[in-house]
């Protein structure tokens, strides 16, 4: 039985030009908004932690 990993809505407003530009590289990624985004936060927090020298707990990502 496969599992499912519980997720919180997160909502986000940028500008219509980064939105846009956003947009056109998911479409030609074939990846969603979402998808790019969530990648983007996980690998940002995953740095902050490499940063402040915190290996003690490894991240579920």
């Amino acid at each position: 039985m496969k599992q499912t990993t519980r997720k919180k809505d997160l909502h986000v407003r940028i500008n219509n030009d980064l939105y846009e530009k956003l947009r056109q590289i998911c479409f030609y990624e074939q990846r969603t908004i979402t998808e790019v985004i969530s990648r983007l936060i996980a690998e940002y927090v995953e740095e902050k932690a490499i940063e402040e020298l915190d290996l003690t707990m490894p991240m579920l990502l």
